[in-house]
């Protein structure tokens, strides 16, 4: 009896000590990838991270108790330690690229995984379905010789663990507690205070959210609550005011200009036309914080030298953010200075840029590194109004290239090249119509690799590291060709009539890569958000000006190109307003939106996230619950084609 009573308890101790060590192995896993304060110790590290113990040990105990029971309920124990497993090879996977877990955005631009490392992720899990039926082989002949009895013994002492883990603040101090809650509410941590399961969970739920979005309107969300429609009328000029239907169309008049762009001619504003037409040519540069430019930051010496040539003669705006991310939200919201809620609807009227430079005879074209088969920039820039769309293929042709030499993305360089050929050619024909022409590249996309890997960043940075950088490569590659573009078009005819604005769709996205590259930098916050640059080439303009955004953002983009060419009387369901107004108001300064939340600047020039309208959330954030109504709010206007009516009767 006491023979047979030891060796079920060196079974079980068998059974625990491999379990423990191969899930302490998955915490260090996610563990190291954590932003740790300095004064933060080894056991608090453990501390901290409870959720994902709380979550270890009920799957044990299911487990456990299913593997010690009849073939059906071991086949069912060896699923669930499969999926189990999986999910935290899926949030490990997500660490290894972005030191995060997996984001609901990932999911919606999930036709990009193609242009990312899979050769990785494939060895990643080969990797993994090893060591998942290594464990099964050493854990299942441990729980063929336990019995029943002792299986539910140990699930129901695990289940007791998990509780006191769940509940700990009620066996902590108090000082261990606060100081955990200050970490994980400080933007440091890089980490929710979740598990890997439950910010999956987190991440499938914002994505069915962004689904239902997209194929059924929010009732509720277009019933305002009567604190946000004051909101609206105090800061929002003109709301409901030309129709009850299409209420956020309101008149664009752009009376005065910062006192710093007086060599703008006033005439040229004040009666709503222009002596001369300038042409514009818009470098949305993929996934560019201003952190990488030069002219805005000197970490990072010799990275962007054309991009800092560029900038000794334009208008430089500080302080300017991206309004939304990724790049379909970031593109097509800054052309309709709207909050997209995702790519731009087929069936729905839009009011944006090209669409009001069209009627002031303006002739469009977008142009794409990625093939249009395997993008959705074609449809966003048709619905934004653009005339013509040029993608991998249509570059190809343009340049007499062979479809198999570039098939699904061309590089940089390639698409530099492209519009230097259609620049030429508009040089040499007749057309007397002005043009505009928004260029987007990919090789800067989080992620990728320079498809010719010709080029290498070889400076160094003001942090302590001095090791190459593929990320960096790939900024220093699209600045090499921003260059030769630059040094065509000083001496084109084009120079002397046409504006160059030098932006990005959206901020460089946090992956592991740019956040260990960025290191020590200070006020760096490893999110989605960051500053932008706007660099803007104006042909009137002798020197460098800088210009203070004072946290505005990326949905002022298309109210500030109309305003500098002299565009104004325009109807228009613009939210955002001119950045170079000497009155400028905007009541969506510092706040950055999606489909599924809004952040906002907080308390130490802190982002803060709010995904919900609760009581105990409008008590804590009043004023930001009335914008997060809004932005749901607007989403319903957009799903319900009522931000611009199909028969123009604005004009």
């Amino acid at each position: 009896m006491t023979k047979t009573l030891g060796k079920e308890l060196l079974w079980q101790l068998q059974i625990f000590t491999l379990l423990l060590l191969g899930f302490l192995f998955i915490v260090a896993t996610f563990s190291i990838r954590i932003d740790w304060l300095n004064n933060i110790t080894f056991f608090e590290k453990y501390i901290y991270q409870h959720r994902f113990f709380t979550d270890f040990f009920q799957f044990c105990a299911i487990t456990i108790l299913l593997l010690s029971g009849n073939t059906i309920f071991r086949i069912l124990g060896a699923i669930i330690g499969f999926i189990f497993t999986f999910f935290y090879f899926i949030q490990s996977q997500s660490f290894s690229t972005t030191g995060n877990f997996l984001p609901s955005i990932a999911l919606e631009n999930a036709d990009h995984a193609d242009f990312l490392d899979l050769d990785k992720i494939i060895l990643s899990g080969l990797v993994w379905l090893f060591i998942f039926l290594l464990a099964c082989c050493l854990i299942y002949p441990c729980l063929k010789n336990v019995s029943l009895k002792s299986a539910l013994i140990m699930a129901v002492t695990l289940i007791i663990i998990s509780a006191l883990i769940k509940n700990d603040k009620h066996w902590l101090n108090e000082e261990t507690i606060n100081n955990r809650f200050e970490f994980y509410n400080s933007g440091k941590p890089r980490i929710e205070n979740v598990s890997p399961l439950s910010a999956l969970y987190e991440t499938f739920r914002e994505y069915y959210s962004y689904l239902k979005k997209q194929f059924f309107i929010n009732q509720n969300a277009a019933v305002l609550s009567a604190e946000s429609v004051n909101f609206l009328y105090e800061n929002y000029q003109g709301f409901g005011e030309l129709d009850s239907q299409f209420n956020l169309v309101r008149d664009f008049e752009f009376d005065q200009f910062d006192e710093n762009l007086d060599f703008i001619s006033q005439a040229n504003v004040s009666d709503g036309t222009s002596q001369q037409q300038m042409n514009v040519i818009v470098f949305f540069i993929e996934g560019m914080s201003a952190r990488l430019v030069e002219t805005y930051n000197d970490t990072f010496p010799g990275l962007t030298p054309n991009i800092k040539e560029f900038s000794e003669k334009v208008i430089k705006v500080n302080n300017y953010y991206n309004h939304t991310y990724a790049t379909y939200r970031g593109i097509g919201g800054q052309l309709c200075s709207i909050f997209p809620m995702g790519r731009l609807f087929k069936n729905t009227n839009y009011r944006c840029l090209n669409h009001i430079l069209k009627d002031h005879g303006y002739e469009s074209r977008f142009m794409v590194s990625q093939d249009l088969q395997s993008t959705g920039l074609d449809s966003i820039a048709y619905s934004a109004g653009f005339d013509n769309v040029d993608g991998a293929s249509e570059i190809n042709k343009l340049l007499s290239l062979s479809n198999a030499e570039y098939s699904s993305i061309v590089p940089d360089r390639v698409l530099i090249d492209g519009l230097i050929k259609h620049l030429t050619d508009l040089e040499q024909s007749n057309n007397e119509k002005p043009v505009f022409i928004g260029l987007y590249n990919f090789e800067t996309h989080t992620g990728a690799t320079l498809i010719e890997k010709n080029t290498t960043f070889t400076g160094t940075t003001q942090t302590p590291r001095t090791e190459p950088s593929r990320l960096l490569d790939t900024f220093h590659n699209i600045d090499k060709e921003f260059g030769r573009f630059w040094q065509y078009f000083k001496t084109s005819s084009l120079y002397e009539n046409t504006i160059v604005v030098l932006t990005s769709d959206h901020a460089t996205y946090p992956s592991v890569e740019y956040v260990h590259t960025l290191s020590g930098i200070r006020g760096y916050q490893p999110i989605f958000i960051d500053n932008i640059p706007l660099l803007i080439y104006h042909p009137n303009l002798m020197n460098s000006i800088v210009i203070n955004a004072n946290r505005s953002t990326s949905l002022d983009f298309a109210p500030s190109i109309l305003h500098l060419l002299g565009i104004s009387n325009v109807r228009a369901p613009f939210l955002g307003s001119s950045l170079f107004s000497s009155d400028k108001t905007s009541p969506f300064a510092e706040t950055v939106g999606i489909s599924t939340a809004m952040w906002f600047m907080g308390e130490h020039n802190i982002w803060r996230r709010i995904t919900d309208n609760k009581k105990e959330t409008r008590a804590r954030f009043p004023e930001e619950v009335k914008k997060l109504e809004l932005l749901q709010y607007l989403e319903s206007l957009e799903k319900s084609n009522k931000l611009w009516p199909a028969d123009n009767r604005f004009n």
